[in-house]
């Protein structure tokens, strides 16, 4: 069975785990060489901005160039993202309007990345005329419901050869923490494993989707196909930015946010008006551990 989708931690997703786990700072030199590779420096936002405490996963970003085409009969294969990526293949904003037109206060809650923009577009004689836009870039992740760090057993069944998840909690007998020798360890396959995960859910409107391929992919909705993931940390902090004509506005935005997951499948049609939105579950794990017994 060919595999429909990729998901990478990016060496960045790596290093930042290990910046909140341990109780030590980044080098000098570290810190700038990923000051380099956050989307702030990537977009011009704030991209100077140190951030004001260890950045966390918030936010989310879409994109449409998760797959490629191929002779083989399906068609379509996903990519499979590279450990080394900052960014995703051809990310869209969930929000492009006009600077006379910005979110409101409540509206701009939701987003993060708001990038001004010069932006040419063509008028009703087809004559070429530059205009304004505020690009947001990043949405932020719904933790309401399943923000906290679980951990889950995976058993696979003998007899369907299916793989069961169920809330892993510790025994009585497992804390006696008993050597296991090598020689009686069940083999990787057939021994039970154990995944910590945290996860979200996040939202993307086909009215998000649309408005981005109508500003920036010229109106062609068959590109209107979101078929890129990518999760962000970041910190939140009020800054004071542009308004687009000389004047400033107060908003909270994304600082030092890096790229730490992404991942790519053969993609979802949000080309409809008012359809209802794609819910995903935004999930990182931690690498498998097997249950020796």
């Amino acid at each position: 069975m060919k595999p429909s989708s990729f998901s990478t931690v990016t060496v960045d997703g790596a290093a930042t785990q290990f910046w909140g786990l341990a109780p030590v700072d980044q080098t000098t030199e570290e810190y700038n060489a990923r000051l380099n590779r956050t989307l702030n420096f990537r977009l011009g936002v704030f991209e100077d901005s140190t951030p004001a405490a260890i950045p966390k996963l918030r936010y989310f970003g879409i994109g449409i160039h998760g797959f490629y085409n191929t002779s083989a009969p399906s068609g379509i294969r996903p990519y499979h993202p590279k450990a080394t990526n900052v960014w995703l293949h051809r990310p869209i904003p969930f929000r492009a309007v006009p600077i006379d037109n910005d979110l409101t206060p409540e509206e701009r809650a939701k987003y993060r990345m708001r990038e001004l923009r010069a932006i040419v577009t063509y008028d009703d004689d087809d004559q070429p005329e530059t205009n304004y836009y505020f690009l947001y870039w990043l949405k932020l992740i719904d933790f309401s419901d399943e923000g906290k760090v679980v951990t889950d057993k995976i058993t696979l069944n003998p007899e369907t050869g299916v793989y069961i998840a169920e809330r892993y909690i510790p025994t009585e007998g497992e804390l006696a923490s008993e050597p296991s020798p090598a020689t009686e360890n069940q083999t990787t396959q057939s021994a039970d494993t154990i995944i910590t995960k945290i996860s979200g859910t996040g939202s993307i409107s086909p009215d998000e989707v649309i408005e981005s391929i109508n500003l920036l992919e010229g109106g062609d909705m068959t590109l209107a196909k979101v078929s890129e993931l990518g999760l962000f940390t970041g910190n939140d902090e009020v800054v004071s930015g542009g308004d687009g004509y000389g004047g400033t506005v107060e908003y909270t935005e994304a600082i030092y946010s890096h790229l730490i997951f992404h991942r790519c499948w053969t993609g979802n049609d949000l080309s409809t008006p008012g359809d209802d939105p794609l819910v995903v579950k935004l999930a990182m794990q931690s690498g498998n551990l097997v249950i020796r017994t």
